[in-house]
């Protein structure tokens, strides 16, 4: 395990560390909005001309400042491109004057609150004339951010991640790992999006029925034109590149992919922008080992079908150890979407600091890292899945705490502004062999268990001859000042099942341990987007 460790470098004092520095029980996360091509489908329904033309420029900053301060939030460390840092005007607007914004600003560098992800770079004291034309930023050359951002980084001597450094000036593992966990795992979901099952992204992307076949083929052809990278002089396979599959897919011809000018003529721009954007920007959390935060704005990571296209197209089975990572980040992104603030335009930087030194967000923290930590290696459908809804009951009761004392911070600047419990219910639904097994539903400290009448019969009616089967747990959320389903999460768990049926009489004799009681097999309806549980399991 790296330490953190003290150097100067280009004329200034920072601290260097890999991904092992950061402690595995703390919460650390990168947030998809500080991606300079990043919109959300708010403003993407609207048919943008480009990202730089006057009024989505300006609405597209309210949506950025918003979620870095909900990352903060949520997350003990927030780690971040380090061109994010520098050419985006949302961030640059906390350190730009000499105020108590820019103090808490260093602050939050100074104490590994934001963390700056290095890629090719060994220091963040970058060299103007060799460096910088390679992180030029999408909004246009910000002279005074990039000279402010040196300054900062001078007084706050922040700690800085890469993946390797270099070895007796040899720096070639970081490029190698680069390579593997970023470029080709972008690659990788080119090729393989195809075999996704297109009912979810539908749902995701809010693609129409009768529209979906059309996207199917779309996806085939950019694997086809993914798998048709070819490879280099030395015979190494080449890996498209997000860059290049905006001018070939998204972008009007001839114009710098920076600007966002997408052309709307081509098919599917909004939905093939969204997902690829999706899976460029939850690949630096897995290269580090840590957790994406997607916006409300953009699709779930349930959306990339991680446990479904790694069990179709894998050459051999799925590790239990993958499996528990796609479980833990797939959890860690779903609560994340939940937890939101509207009260986040009131706030200042300065509230958000001080709100991280006190309890509330401590026991927060600790119960955050408590639910993902429970995903362990044996999943326990019985009693895993009941602690997991205990868990999330807890991250959110203690959310709500930090939620009002930011409320109280609004009502003393007179804002309008009252905040709503966080009390979030959860619930599971069980399926093998695409069959509704049970449905585990949690309501603060109640739990509710319902096995499904003849589904055991029904399931192992189906069975092929070798009895092997795919289970499917799937999260649901529900606000109970709400009648709908906030978010049906698609494939929370899937695995495949060796032997069903002696897994359906263990999975039914501890349900059974718990409470479980019977009721009739539910409608599509109720499967599918309406499991109406609030009312059953609340008081």
């Amino acid at each position: 395990m790296m330490k953190w460790t003290e150097c100067n470098i280009d004329g200034g004092t920072f601290f260097q560390g890999d991904p092992t520095s950061l402690e595995r029980t703390e919460v650390t996360m990168v947030t998809q909005a500080l991606d300079n091509q990043w919109l959300p489908k708010e403003i993407l329904d609207k048919k943008p001309k480009s990202l730089i033309e006057d009024g989505v420029f300006e609405e597209r900053n309210g949506f950025v400042r918003r979620e870095f301060l909900r990352s903060l939030l949520n997350a003990k460390h927030l780690v971040a491109n380090r061109a994010f840092l520098f050419n985006n005007h949302s961030i640059f607007a906390f350190y730009k004057e000499k105020d108590s914004e820019q103090e808490m600003f260093r602050r939050l560098l100074s104490e590994r609150a934001v963390i700056p992800f290095l890629f090719n770079e060994q220091s963040p004291f970058i060299r103007r004339d060799v460096e910088l034309k390679a992180t030029e930023p999408i909004f246009g050359f910000l002279p005074d951010a990039f000279d402010k951002w040196q300054d900062m980084c001078r007084d706050a001597k922040p700690s800085c991640l890469r993946l390797a450094w270099p070895s007796d000036g040899d720096d070639r593992r970081n490029t190698d790992l680069i390579t593997r966990h970023l470029a080709k795992v972008f690659h990788e979901f080119g090729v393989r999006a195809q075999y996704g099952q297109f009912d979810v992204y539908a749902s995701h992307l809010g693609i129409d029925e009768t529209k979906k076949k059309d996207f199917a083929t779309h996806l085939h052809q950019i694997a086809g034109w993914f798998h048709g990278a070819g490879h280099d002089d030395a015979g190494n396979p080449k890996f498209r590149t997000r860059n290049e599959l905006y001018t070939h897919f998204l972008v009007q011809p001839n114009s710098n992919t920076s600007h966002g000018r997408l052309d709307w003529n081509r098919p599917w721009v909004s939905e093939v922008k969204r997902l690829f954007d999706l899976r460029y920007n939850v690949n630096l959390a897995d290269a580090i080992g840590r957790f994406a935060i997607t916006p409300p704005g953009s699709p779930p990571r349930v959306a990339l079908q991680e446990s479904t296209l790694q069990n179709q197209t894998a050459k051999s089975e799925t590790s239990a150890e993958q499996m528990i990572e796609i479980v833990r980040r797939t959890l860690a992104d779903s609560v994340q979407r939940n937890l939101d603030m509207p009260l986040l335009d009131h706030i200042l930087l300065a509230d958000v600091y001080g709100v991280r030194q006190e309890k509330p967000w401590n026991d927060y923290i600790s119960s955050f890292s408590k639910l993902i930590q429970s995903v362990g290696p044996e999943i326990d459908l019985a009693t895993s899945v009941t602690n997991l809804g205990q868990n999330i009951h807890q991250v959110f009761e203690q959310y709500g705490k930090v939620a009002g004392a930011l409320a109280d911070i609004a009502r003393r600047r007179h804002v309008d502004y009252v905040a709503a419990k966080v009390r979030m219910s959860c619930g599971f639904m069980i399926d093998i062999a695409g069959i509704a097994l049970a449905f585990i539903a949690q309501t603060g400290a109640k739990v509710h268990v319902e096995i499904y009448q003849d589904a055991r019969e029904r399931i192992l009616a189906v069975l092929p001859a070798n009895g092997i089967a795919t289970l499917v747990v799937r999260l649901f959320f529900k606000d109970p000042t709400r009648n709908d389903i906030l978010e049906l999460q698609a494939d929370l768990i899937q695995r495949r099942l060796p032997n069903a049926r002696v897994e359906i009489d263990k999975i039914l004799r501890d349900l059974g341990l718990i409470g479980a009681r019977e009721r009739p097999q539910p409608t599509a309806a109720e499967q599918e987007a309406n499991v109406n549980f609030i009312d059953e399991v609340d008081d």
